[in-house]
């Protein structure tokens, strides 16, 4: 017995007609997507975040932390360099990751390492994230810029 579908599958091939075009569900694809971009950040920003706790349990090397941040910062640049996304979203998206990435281990820190941290006035938490805010948005400010440039000479 032949199930439905692959008779269908069957009579196409044999009567020659192109078989039904079906979604592309590639990762490029969903990449593509605009609202998939949350997600992606997200996703992104909790696997850099998780690689930082890691550098902090292996390694004492500071300097460490910045190299993972910049495969953090380039390494979503990367990976939407050929989307349709527009340089707004893009901006977004990579302060979004970056700042999940730095609340990831800043917990990690207070919570850990660090448990007096937990007991400092709201100031002295809302000035080291805001200054890593301002980081971010320069930094992804400068990747955006570089992007749209460099994708405007390829055109």
């Amino acid at each position: 017995m032949i199930d439905k579908g692959k008779y269908l599958l069957m009579k196409n091939l044999v009567s020659g007609n192109e078989l039904e075009k079906r979604e592309d569900h590639s990762i490029t694809n969903w990449i593509n997507q605009p609202k998939n971009l949350p997600i992606l950040s997200t996703f992104w920003g909790g696997a850099m975040g998780s690689l930082l706790i890691l550098r902090f349990i292996v390694s004492t090397n500071g300097a460490l932390s910045f190299v993972l941040y910049a495969i953090l910062v380039i390494g979503f640049f990367w990976i939407i360099k050929r989307t349709e996304i527009n340089y707004t979203y893009r901006f977004l998206a990579g302060l979004a990751s970056f700042m999940v990435a730095t609340m990831i281990i800043y917990l990690y820190i207070a919570f850990f390492m660090n448990p007096n941290l937990l007991t400092a006035p709201i100031w002295a938490h809302l000035w080291r994230i805001g200054m890593m805010l301002g980081i971010g948005i320069i930094v992804n400010g400068v990747l955006t810029y570089l992007q749209y440039r460099f994708e405007e000479k390829l055109s």
